[in-house]
């Protein structure tokens, strides 16, 4: 089972992962502080990608700081959960990926607006957020991604 996280993100680390994890593209934003991309680079939390779009190695994008773009990965996904939506996302659900009627609203929809959870009803149609009725919260394939990667540096 993988890690749960080495360390929590700084109030502004967490900002940008926000913002990244609910991005197209996985993108931080721009404005993300140079000091901030260093620490979560080191964590593995993000990589950088040269201009090509080829992914850089640690030291190439430490060099590379100021014109790399830079996205987030399921470390640093999974460093913006707390112990109850981590366990929620990797323990708390069967077979079909339906999270437990144990898990609160709260923590069903803090994991979608992250994009990890999704509603879908027994027809299979798929809400993002806000399930109405008949909809219940399953993990999704970001979920999925970010609960089973084996490592930190897992892209």
């Amino acid at each position: 089972m993988p890690t749960y996280a080495s360390r929590r993100p700084t109030p502004k680390e967490a900002t940008a992962l926000k913002l990244a994890s609910v991005h197209e593209h996985g993108h931080l934003p721009g404005d993300t502080s140079t000091g901030h991309i260093e620490s979560m680079l080191r964590e593995r939390w993000i990589y950088g990608q040269d201009s090509d779009g080829f992914r850089l190695e640690l030291e190439d994008a430490l060099r590379e700081i100021d014109t790399a773009l830079f996205r987030i990965l399921p470390a640093g996904r999974r460093a913006l959960l707390s112990p109850t939506q981590w366990r929620a996302l990797s323990q708390e659900l069967d077979s079909a990926g339906r999270l437990s009627d144990r898990v609160t609203k709260r923590t069903s929809h803090c994991l979608a607006d992250l994009l990890l959870v999704e509603y879908r009803n027994s027809n299979g149609e798929i809400r993002a957020a806000g399930a109405g009725p008949g909809f219940s919260p399953h993990r999704s394939e970001l979920g999925n991604q970010v609960a089973v990667s084996g490592t930190a540096d897992d892209s």
